[in-house]
């Protein structure tokens, strides 16, 4: 056996295995496809809605007093409200509100809180705050309506939580406030005993008893009255037109402006109900369009004549508390030069008055506020999108789930296709022959091969057999070996036909053929022949008859057949004796060419005693069938008993799926479609070297004829 050579795989050798196995990666494709198909089809249709809400910058959770600096809104923050949107206590108003339990026959509220939170999928549009709230389900109007309901609970917990964050703070202020008094009391006392203590109201002469008390109250009333009307006007200025013009009744009560609102609203209301009777373009509603819009420009006029007077408002309050601390400056100097440096105790009681008098006003300032925010609240959540229902599933992906079971399919069917191909270790290619036995290929076989009595001898067959017997006539070494024996490693590789077929072709070249069937456990050649065989070479060796009463000629000229005759138990004895080996010397000397059928030789010992008697041993090995090492070992028994074998005949190929043979079988029909054509037969000119029956030595052929045979 030779050594096996590694050899670089061409595409070719890849696409050959793809042909060989494409019912098995078509099998597995189709089944593949099946599987997603029916996958697909078995799963319910699933529809999504989703409802688009922004988060803008909220207010911190933490009030401070004196409206410290605000949280930024970060991704923490938005992971938090997140969580709270697919939390319990959303969902189960969700529930409550939309009566989910009795729609879905829920056990418990909580379990239909639990299938809502799994319909339900929250996620940010990258780099923004605003977020899609999506629900998945079977109906689409169902999700819908469940998506716009999670984000109406969401905003309406959130507008009570900011109701709920401002009431705790005006308290938590109001408590602060009390304590602010109580300090403001106190600081109070104590400048009023410093005044008992170093009679200070009858040192101060410029001003009179109690002025300076009421110059500070007027300060402070001023400095409250201007910071209340700053934040109403930046209030005012925050809000959008629209928004002002359903809050500025409420801000500032004016009758005229909400009579002239109101006649507006009214006009507003007459033109929808008639534009279903008239078209816009109708004389009524072009009139109703001039008031609508004269109505308009009064309403706004005054809107901005309102904006203005709360501007000039703050403007002339921010003035009167600049002259009113100008007074009190003057009256603090005053004090001053008239107290001189004894009364510097009651200088520091009188600025820590002041200091906890302006905090006392700081709370106040920011109550003021919060109310305000009461009055005009402002809820940190916007609904840009509400869901409608979608009428196109977005699961089962049919196309994609079709596209995916393709791939896979190919995928799995080529992957499967080239793992058995790993795991098959036959013999394939004539390479194979060559580089792990070490042997000729004489000739290659295809499949639905007939005996060539049934075919004739123009089918496009008999060139396959022609060609084998040329390369084994070239093959031999010795021209006198004409007895041959052809064996396989396994049963059902084709050996009898082969061996008939070869024969057939011998004896059409005109010499003498004789076939023994020598298989005496399961003989077949019979069978073609349609013959029988009760007598012939069993019979002969066990001297029951004589060799010409074994052999009889067939129908094909100059072909002849020893039957396998009598059936022996002990088949081994009768074969490995002095008997047979006479026999065969004998046969030489009488026939051209001797083919001995033999059983496998993997199975009994007959094939091996067979081959270690005649001249050559031809070896038959179907195409994807047994393992190399089993042809390899068959051809290591054959040498073991000192046969020799002359080379391999490559049976049963299937020429449609392996490629790589196509070019031996086209040119096998192309030359026998020439012998075959209408008209007068071609024959071979030339006859391959043999001896003849006497056993002389044949004429060697000429360049000409051996080069007519190698075509």
């Amino acid at each position: 056996m030779a050594t096996e050579n590694r050899v670089q795989l061409h595409f070719l050798d890849y696409w050959r295995v793809i042909k060989i196995r494409k019912w098995i990666i078509l099998t597995v494709f189709l089944l593949t496809v099946l599987t997603g198909v029916l996958y697909t089809s078995s799963q319910p249709k699933l529809y999504s809605a989703f409802t688009r809400i922004k988060m803008e910058r909220p207010d911190s959770i933490e009030i401070n007093p004196f409206g410290a600096g605000k949280t930024d809104v970060n991704s923490l923050w938005l992971a938090e409200q997140i969580e709270i949107m697919q939390s319990e206590k959303v969902l189960s108003r969700v529930v409550e509100d939309l009566k989910l339990r009795e729609k879905w026959n829920s056990t418990s509220d909580e379990a239909a809180s639990s299938r809502l939170k799994a319909k339900l999928d929250v996620r940010p549009v990258r780099l923004t705050t605003i977020l899609d709230i999506s629900i998945t389900d079977t109906d689409p109007k169902q999700c819908a309506e469940l998506a716009n309901g999670v984000a109406a609970i969401y905003v309406k917990s959130r507008f009570e939580q900011m109701i709920d964050t401002t009431f705790r703070a005006i308290g938590k202020l109001r408590e602060e406030q009390d304590k602010q008094d109580q300090a403001v009391q106190e600081a109070q006392k104590r400048v009023d005993d410093l005044k008992r203590e170093y009679s200070i109201s009858s040192l101060l002469q410029p001003l009179e008893p109690g002025a300076a008390g009421i110059l500070w109250q007027n300060l402070s009333a001023a400095h409250v009255d201007s910071l209340v009307r700053e934040i109403r006007m930046k209030k005012v200025q925050s809000l959008t037109r629209d928004q002002l013009r359903n809050a500025i009744t409420t801000i500032i009560p004016d009758a005229g402006l909400t009579k002239q609102q109101e006649a507006l609203l009214g006009v507003e209301l007459r033109m929808k109900l008639m534009l279903q009777d008239f078209g816009p373009q109708h004389p009524v509603m072009r009139t109703m369009k001039v008031t609508q819009d004269a109505l308009r420009e009064q309403f706004e006029a005054m809107l901005d004549g309102i904006l203005k007077g709360i501007e000039i408002d703050f403007d002339v309050a921010k003035a009167r508390e600049e002259a009113l601390n100008s007074e009190v400056e003057k009256a603090r100097q005053i004090e001053w030069e008239y107290t001189s440096g004894k009364y510097r105790e009651f200088e520091k009681a009188t600025r820590e008055l002041e200091s906890k008098t302006r905090l006392r006003d700081a709370l106040k300032l920011r109550i003021a506020q919060e109310g305000i925010e009461l009055v005009l609240p402002r809820v940190n959540v916007e609904v840009l999108d509400r869901a409608v229902p979608s009428w196109v599933p977005i699961s089962p992906n049919a196309q994609r789930n079709v596209m995916m079971s393709i791939i896979a399919g190919l995928i799995i069917g080529v992957a499967l296709a080239f793992f058995i191909e790993y795991l098959d270790t036959s013999i394939k290619t004539v390479e194979d022959v060559e580089n792990y036995l070490g042997l000729p290929v004489l000739g290659i076989v295809p499949q639905h091969v007939k005996p060539l009595i049934q075919e004739g001898d123009d089918g496009h067959h008999a060139e396959i057999y022609r060609v084998v017997r040329t390369n084994l006539e070239f093959a031999k070494r010795d021209l006198g070996a004409n007895a041959i024996t052809v064996v396989s490693a396994g049963a059902g590789e084709g050996k009898s036909l082969t061996l008939f077929n070869l024969a057939h072709t011998y004896a059409k070249n005109g010499e003498k053929v004789l076939i023994v069937d020598s298989d005496l456990r399961r003989p077949s050649l019979h069978k073609i022949l349609g013959m029988p065989h009760n007598v012939g070479l069993t019979n002969l060796l066990l001297e029951q008859k004589t060799l010409d009463e074994v052999i009889v000629p067939t129908s094909v000229p100059n072909l002849y057949f020893m039957p396998r005759g009598k059936h022996i138990s002990s088949s081994s004895g009768v074969l490995n004796s002095q008997r047979m080996r006479d026999l065969i010397k004998e046969l030489k000397l009488r026939y051209d060419m001797i083919f001995f059928d033999s059983p496998p030789i993997m199975a009994v010992s007959d094939a091996a005693i067979l081959a270690s008697e005649v001249d050559l041993t031809l070896m038959i090995i179907e195409y994807r069938k047994f393992p190399q090492r089993m042809s390899a070992r068959a051809i290591q028994m054959v040498e073991n008993v000192k046969g020799k074998v002359v080379g391999v005949v490559l049976n049963n190929i299937n020429i449609s799926a392996d490629s790589s043979y196509y070019y031996y079988y086209t040119h096998y029909d192309y030359y026998s479609a020439k012998e075959g054509a209408p008209g007068k037969p071609v024959k071979e000119k030339a006859e391959t070297p043999r001896l003849s029956a006497r056993g002389k030595e044949p004429d060697k052929p000429d360049k000409e004829e051996i080069e007519f045979k190698e075509s």
